[in-house]
Parts: C-alpha cells; sequence; structure tokens
C-alpha cells in the first residue's frame, strides 16, 4: 500500500512507500500516471462486480476505521496492512470511504480496478488476485474513474 500525497511539485520525501516494492523516487507517481491512462483508457469499461464492490468498501472503511477486514486480503497483503497501518492510518483517515470500482485490465497476476473515494479527493489502484483477494493496493490523489 502506498499513500501519494497531493501536489506536482518534485516528491523529495514526499511518498511514503509502505510495501517492499517501487524503491525509485517518483516510482508511485508514476505508477499512478500509467494506472490513470489506462483507467482513462477504459472509462466505459465494466463497473466492479457487486462482490467486489463490497470488498473494496470494506477495505477502505477498515484502514479509515483501524480494523481492516483480513478475509479479503491475500497473505502478503494482510502482513503489509498489519506492519504499515499504525503508521499511514492519518493518512487513510482523511481520505474518505469507497464509492466507484472499475475494471481496467487483466492480467496474469489478477484484475486491476480503479476504485474513487467519496468526493474525488483520491482513488485506489488495486489489483484482485486469481482467487478474489485483493493483492495489491495503493493510493493517489484526484478521481480514477
Amino acid at each position: 500500500m502506498v499513500y501519494i500525497p497531493p501536489g506536482e511539485g518534485p516528491r523529495f520525501g514526499g511518498e511514503f512507500e509502505m510495501s517492499e516494492v517501487g524503491p525509485v523516487d517518483g516510482y508511485w507517481r508514476t505508477e499512478c500516471r500509467a494506472w490513470a491512462i489506462r483507467a482513462h483508457e477504459h472509462q466505459n469499461g465494466p463497473m466492479a462486480s457487486p462482490e467486489l464492490t463490497g470488498a473494496f468498501r470494506r477495505f477502505v472503511s477498515g484502514l479509515i476505521k483501524e480494523r481492516p477486514n483480513y478475509d479479503d486480503l491475500s497473505p502478503a497483503m494482510a502482513e503489509a496492512v498489519r506492519k504499515h497501518l499504525p503508521t499511514y492510518w492519518a493518512s487513510f483517515n482523511r481520505m474518505g470511504e469507497a464509492s466507484v470500482a472499475k475494471k481496467i485490465a487483466a492480467g496474469a497476476d489478477g484484475d486491476r480496478y480503479v476504485v474513487d473515494q467519496k468526493g474525488g479527493a483520491a482513488h485506489w489502484n488495486i489489483t484482485v488476485n486469481k482467487d478474489g483477494k485483493i493483492a495489491a493496493a495503493f493510493a493517489c490523489m484526484g478521481s480514477g474513474v
């Protein structure tokens, strides 16, 4: 999980890494842009199923309430959330509940979704693995759908 703070300027120390991937400065901002391009290309694509929309809403509200539903997460994602939630809860708490979820791509590692948050100030980019579990997630500023 990663929180990308607002602003377009240089991110010297502004990216908060919440997993062991993406150690290069600017990596997450680049990922946000790449996912935004994919989402724009699929803006008329399918909405997430009601079951996945529920899982996404539980995921975001669980982060906000500091009580994630670990059953919705892959083991590695659950471990990352347990490890980092106490540090980054204040950022998640300000972002708002999940609203709209749209599928933007299917891949070998799972399906990718963009999940907007109420108010449009932030969105999540989420990968769901073949077992239907949230396997990766990172937050970016602005609307994603």
